[in-house]
Order: C-alpha cells, then structure tokens, then sequence
C-alpha cells in the first residue's frame, strides 16, 4: 500500500533552539503562560490509542541522503499491506506509523533493513517522549551457528552462547540448508555500535573447549579493520591497511540456502 510522503523541506540559517528546561531555571512566568489547557482523561486515552504502531527510524549512516529517495526505497522494502505513512523529525531521524498488526511485525521482526549499504534501526514510539531522546542502535539478525553436536542442541544452551552476539529473540535448533546441512539459526538484536562476533565457545567441565563459527545472513556494511557497522575499510582513517590487520571479511557472511 502507497504511503503518503512529507515534501523536503529547503535549508534553514535559523540559530538552534535553546533547551527549554534549562530557560525555565531562570523564567519568571506570566499568569497566562501557568494556565494550562486541561485534557480530558477520555481524550487523552484515545490519543494514546492513536499512537499505536509508531516507531522512530534511522539509518546508521552519517553521510546526508534526500528523504524522498530514503521514503521509495523502503516503500519497497517494507511491502506493507495497509496504509501507512512517515515524516521527518530531523535529518536521518523519522517517525513511521503503520495501520495493523501485521506490518508492524513486519518492520520490526523482519530485519535487518538496509538502505545504501547501512542497516536501518528502528524502536517503538509513544507519540510523547522527545523522538530524539529515543537510543537507535541495534538492528535484528539472522545468525548461524555452525557446528554444534546435538548433544548440546538444547535451547538454554544455545540461547546462553548466542547472548554473546546479541540480544537473542528466537532459536531454531535444527535449520536446514539447500545442502541438507543442519545448524542452529539464532534470532538477535544487534548492537550497531559494538563489534561483531566471529565465534562462540563451549567448555563443558572436564572436557575441552570447543568452538563454534557465527556467519550472518544479511549485513550491512561493516569495517574488515575496526570491526564495526557503518562503513568500509577504505574508509577506515586513510583507508591504507596491511591484509593481516583485516580480522573480518565477507567470509562471515552466508545465505540462508547454504
């Protein structure tokens, strides 16, 4: 379903907007301005009601993009069934509302979401707090874990492992690939700002040390030299790095078919 786009507005000199809190220490306020409007409890529950599906979104990315191209991209991406819209708060920083539940799982279950090589993050709204006091900073993945015995194929197990690569939110024990090939495949929240995970180990007492390669299925672009989202390793400092300094690379990542 087509969404409803803001036009982009033009360039603005205005000075910055001093914070509000810190004006008050020292305003003396008028009458007027300590005459509040009363809202009703009823119509305050229903703006509540009103807020429901809201999100705040970002793209992990610091270079500037145009709206428009950022609101057709995800259009496509997202495929929402129902009407849906988004508009900006700031640069790189929106609120998107969607109409049912359906594509509220999709957008927030279904990651990650990649715009121009760089994950998309987005966390859930109240329509009240400041949108930008709101921490976006983890997209969701799809993991693998290669090589554990079915002995250890146990979900506290598995989920007790994958805690080291992020927030764990689901957990299949037996995935197969195109091959045939069975591994363990781990739903978890990433956290963009942190350093991927390459392995997991298991040290069951008295015996040795095993451990477990990681690939992940869908990544943005992330630095083979500082191990973090966001950009490349020719955009890494100068962008002049000795091969042994490269501890990732694309072998970390593998499709879902195997």
């Amino acid at each position: 379903m087509a969404a409803k786009f803001p036009r982009e507005g033009g360039s603005s000199s205005q000075q910055p907007t001093p914070d509000l809190q810190e004006l008050l220490k020292n305003l003396v306020l008028k009458d007027e301005e300590l005459d509040d409007v009363i809202l009703p409890r009823e119509e305050f529950v229903s703006l509540r009601e009103s807020a429901r599906w809201m999100a705040v979104v970002k793209v992990h990315m610091t270079k500037h993009f145009g709206n428009q191209p950022f609101f057709q991209k995800m259009d496509v991406a997202w495929g929402f069934a129902r009407k849906w819209s988004i508009r900006p708060v700031e640069e790189n920083l929106f609120i998107l509302q969607v109409s049912c539940l359906g594509d509220w799982n999709r957008a927030m279950l279904e990651g990650p979401w990649i715009f121009r090589q760089q994950g998309v993050m987005l966390e859930p709204y109240d329509g009240i707090a400041d949108p930008k006091s709101v921490v976006l900073n983890r997209i969701h993945e799809w993991v693998q874990v290669r090589g554990i015995p079915p002995l250890f194929r146990k979900d506290g197990i598995v989920r007790d492992m994958a805690a080291r690569i992020g927030e764990v939110l689901n957990v299949d024990l037996y995935a197969l690939g195109a091959s045939g090939t069975s591994f363990v495949r781990v739903r978890v929240k990433l956290d963009v700002n942190k350093p991927l995970t390459r392995v997991v180990g298991l040290h069951p007492e008295g015996s040795e040390r095993m451990t477990f390669q990681v690939l992940y299925e869908k990544l943005p672009k992330f630095c083979e030299v500082c191990r973090v989202f966001g950009h490349g390793d020719l955009e890494c400092g100068e962008g002049v790095h000795d091969e042994s300094s490269k501890q990732y690379g694309s072998w970390m990542t593998s499709p879902m078919e195997d």
